[in-house]
């Protein structure tokens, strides 16, 4: 891992054996002429073990070059070391799921190249999460949800995926929406209890999720703040008609039964077993509470981030 401080490193996660960064990633950074480092990471397993060891290094910007996923790992790991404060992260997007780094204002490869070696630091809030009884805690950076959740962009299978307008995910919601999803949550949002029927709980950081879908709009990633969205639709219908909304840009919240509220602290329980999820990750089961983390993070952005 050369060089190290005051250098970047570049941990290329991958689900393979690839030794090297892509070619096109790593034209990107060679001809930026700066010094730098790629360290390939062979999938979020791997990826505690490099991070540790650039830790170990001194290293104090790290880059994530890998999907949604790949990231918020890298976050979830460095809060759960307790290291966050000691390093800037700067996110290069791959894969399916690129929501952090479009909500950032990163919308290419060149872009993500410029903002991980010369881009301005940001703080980027985070969500804790306690699920279960006496479980550790897990992190995120996009959104926590348990109920019906739509599904994200890795699993519409890939002929679908050149369908227009996302019907190809609609198609895969309708696909498992064999009866209505909805059940009873108790919710309280900073105390304030707003117990009732949802297909689902979600808890957003960032505007977008589940890989282009905008379910927050306005949402902002450094005000200390997390959206609650209560999922009051309980009919196929209203439900394809919510993601579709959200595939379209975020007109989803002006439609009955969907309520949205900020908040710091957000307790969920329901009588029916049910799984929190967190940026994707099975976290636990409810009950759980969740927590803004402010400026938990710093990443490397463009400067009107």
């Amino acid at each position: 891992m050369e060089p190290a401080r005051g250098s970047p490193l570049f941990l290329v996660v991958r689900p393979n054996d690839a030794r090297h960064a892509p070619r096109s990633l790593r034209a990107a950074v060679e001809a930026a002429g700066v010094p730098f480092a790629f360290e390939p990471v062979h999938g979020l397993l791997d990826l505690p073990r490099a991070i540790d060891e650039a830790l170990a290094a001194g290293h104090a910007d790290l880059a994530i070059a890998g999907s949604d996923a790949a990231f918020s790992r890298a976050a979830d790991v460095l809060l759960a070391r307790g290291a966050a404060r000691e390093v800037r992260l700067a996110v290069i997007p791959a894969g399916l799921s690129r929501d952090i780094a479009v909500s950032l204002g990163i919308t290419s490869l060149s872009a993500a190249v410029a903002a991980a070696l010369r881009g301005s630091p940001h703080p980027l809030d985070a969500g804790r999460v306690h699920a279960g009884d006496g479980a550790a805690a897990s992190h995120f950076v996009v959104a926590a949800g348990a109920g019906w959740l739509p599904p994200p962009a890795s699993e519409v299978a890939a002929p679908m995926r050149r369908l227009s307008r996302d019907r190809g995910r609609i198609i895969t919601a309708a696909l498992r929406l064999a009866k209505s999803p909805s059940r009873s949550f108790t919710l309280s949002i900073d105390a304030l209890e707003h117990d009732g029927r949802y297909s689902a709980v979600s808890i957003h950081n960032l505007p977008r999720w589940q890989g282009g879908l905008v379910a927050a709009p306005g949402a902002s990633p450094s005000d200390g703040l997390l959206d609650v969205l209560r999922w009051g639709v309980s009919s196929r219908r209203g439900l394809l008609k919510a993601i579709r909304g959200q595939a379209e840009g975020g007109h989803h919240v002006v439609h009955e039964g969907i309520e949205r509220s900020p908040g710091r602290v957000i307790e969920l329980s329901s009588p029916r077993p049910t799984t929190l999820f967190a940026d994707g990750r099975p976290v636990g089961p409810l009950p759980a509470r969740i927590e803004s983390l402010a400026g938990a993070l710093t990443v490397l952005a463009p400067p009107d981030a």
